[in-house]
């Protein structure tokens, strides 16, 4: 009766966990577009590629949850 409850719970989790990885991927997009013509691009750049893989970790993390309830 209760077997199927954390396996749901969990799929849950993983999308909201999922969703907040994109807000750091959003903003990393945002970062490296300004860190294409700025003086300190390079540093910029830096963080901007890290946010940006969280963004993708997000994607895919959301694309798995989704993926396993079907």
């Amino acid at each position: 009766m209760y077997a199927d409850l954390p396996v749901s719970s969990m799929r849950i989790f993983l999308i909201v966990v999922g969703i907040l990885m994109l807000v750091p991927g959003a903003c990393g997009a945002f970062f490296t577009v300004l860190s294409i013509n700025g003086q300190y691009g390079s540093h910029y750049a830096d963080f901007a590629l890290v946010s940006l893989f969280a963004g993708i970790l997000g994607i895919l993390l959301i694309i798995v949850a989704i993926w396993r309830v079907r």
